[in-house]
């Protein structure tokens, strides 16, 4: 067994748990955790930008 852990952000919570149920029914993780971000600061396109976002963290191995 090779334990991985994966995080992806994603812009809301009913986004978040959406894609959660997808990866447990596909059995592509054994849990995922909805972590909400209260902010996010990063550059876009040269500008900078905030917004608020959840983050997915995965759990899972490699096959």
């Amino acid at each position: 067994m090779n334990p991985i852990i994966i995080y992806t952000s994603i812009d809301s919570k009913k986004n978040a748990k959406t894609l959660a149920k997808i990866i447990i029914n596909n059995h592509l993780a054994a849990c995922v955790n909805i972590i909400p971000i209260e902010e996010s600061i990063y550059y876009w396109e040269g500008k900078l930008e905030s917004e608020s976002e959840f983050q997915l963290m995965k759990k899972t191995d490699i096959k």
